[in-house]
């Protein structure tokens, strides 16, 4: 059963909001980074088949399609990261499709060699949702494939009790904030968005106008994982550890799974 926060409703509502905000919110070099740790540690080829779950605005599909890796497909529930990403033209074009990753893999007939998830999408799922969703993996994974994800490393975070990240980025029409804190009680992250929009003046409008109110989204809690809690998570599962690095900051954690 579904948490509040990995609802398809909560989910789509977030990340669109997100990306409507910020479709270019990553850095080109941190996808390249991204995928290039991905290539060194999965050895995946050009002709294997891979699937990128919440691929968002398909900033890694793309970056993947520049160094000749055709095919690849995403998907994605927010209809707004898929706006973006259909804006970028590739040739041939990369297959996008809108829906939660939980039923296209309960749906699907095909399989790949390589599924993968980046930007902390599996660190939103508990223990016991994470273990249906890899589950579902394994069912649409060839049988020398591999999973392919980031989470949050337990270890980079927990010590640091008084964890708080917080954004804020001034946009034309207001200010978008998000605060990440951490809850040593419950050991996960939580993250809050808020949008606060401009003030609107017109000729008839006071000259001090009343401010607008906030618009506050769902609540994000984001779990932290190591390699023992994968390890303990996957055995029953059949799956193994096959790799687990820290290629690119200092709070996130690459794990590789394989079959056992």
């Amino acid at each position: 059963m579904c948490t509040s926060t990995t609802s398809p409703s909560n989910l789509a509502h977030t990340f669109d909001t997100w990306f409507s905000l910020f479709p270019n919110a990553e850095s080109k070099d941190a996808t390249q980074q991204d995928i290039t740790a991905l290539i060194n540690a999965t050895n995946i080829q050009p002709h294997h088949i891979l699937w990128d779950l919440g691929c968002g605005t398909g900033r890694h599909l793309r970056e993947l399609h520049h160094r000749n890796y055709h095919n690849i497909q995403g998907i994605d529930l927010s209809k707004a990261a898929l706006t973006v990403a259909k804006q970028h033209a590739t040739n041939p074009p990369i297959p996008y499709i809108q829906r939660d990753f939980r039923d296209h893999l309960v749906s699907s007939s095909q399989s790949a060699d390589l599924i993968y998830s980046l930007d902390y999408t599996f660190s939103l799922f508990p223990p016991d949702e994470l273990a249906t969703l890899l589950k579902l993996c394994i069912q649409r994974l060839n049988r020398l494939g591999h999973i392919y994800i980031e989470m949050w490393d337990k270890h980079a975070i927990t010590p640091k009790r008084e964890l708080d990240i917080t954004r804020a980025h001034t946009l034309s029409t207001g200010q978008f904030t998000y605060r990440g804190q951490y809850n040593p009680d419950t050991q996960t992250l939580q993250f809050k968005h808020t949008f606060t929009p401009l003030p609107q003046t017109t000729p008839t409008t006071p000259i001090t106008p009343q401010k607008p109110a906030s618009q506050n989204l769902p609540i994000q809690i984001h779990y932290l994982y190591d390699d023992q809690d994968l390890q303990t998570l996957i055995a029953p599962l059949g799956l193994k550890l096959t790799q687990s690095h820290q290629p690119t900051t200092s709070f996130s954690r690459h794990f590789m799974l394989s079959k056992t």
